[in-house]
């Protein structure tokens, strides 16, 4: 699915900087810290203007 705007880009990354769960956290030992992956996100929206377009909710099965 494209869908052409990057609204909600962060929002998964935030949410699992804020999850204390260490098995979890455990997953993502390997890669970047959630909020330094926010914080370069936001960065890059920025930079490339990327258009904010309407968040959609997710679907249940992705939803944590």
């Amino acid at each position: 699915m494209l869908y052409n705007h990057v609204a909600g880009a962060t929002d998964f990354f935030e949410r699992m900087s804020e999850k204390q769960d260490g098995e979890f956290m455990a997953f993502f030992a390997t890669h970047p810290n959630p909020r330094d992956r926010v914080a370069k996100l936001k960065e890059l929206i920025e930079q490339r203007h990327y258009k904010m377009g309407e968040k959609l909710p997710l679907p249940p099965t992705l939803k944590l």
